[in-house]
């Protein structure tokens, strides 16, 4: 028996022997307006939970990274000198 874990290990010869007739091709299509849970739901599959909690979880996007407040450092420094001059 004989495993391959992608597709560049397989010689030309094994290929045609591997891809046949009878194979089943589902073509996969998005577009825009498809939703972000509707993609991971087809990507991760119903058997894996914890992945796809994790994933979910984790998920970052460009408004979730954008911070409008100050710094940390210019926060306390400000609350310091308002402590002084009260």
């Amino acid at each position: 028996i004989t495993r391959f874990k992608g597709l560049g290990e397989i010689s030309p010869d094994e290929f045609k022997n591997f891809i046949g007739e009878d194979i089943r091709l589902d073509p996969v299509r998005l577009t825009r307006e498809d939703v972000i849970a509707d993609l991971l739901s087809f990507y991760m599959g119903k058997n894996t939970p914890e992945r796809q909690d994790f994933i979910i979880e984790n998920l970052k996007i460009d408004e979730d990274i954008i911070e409008e407040s100050k710094p940390p450092l210019e926060e306390d420094l400000e609350e310091e000198v308002a402590e002084k001059v009260a």
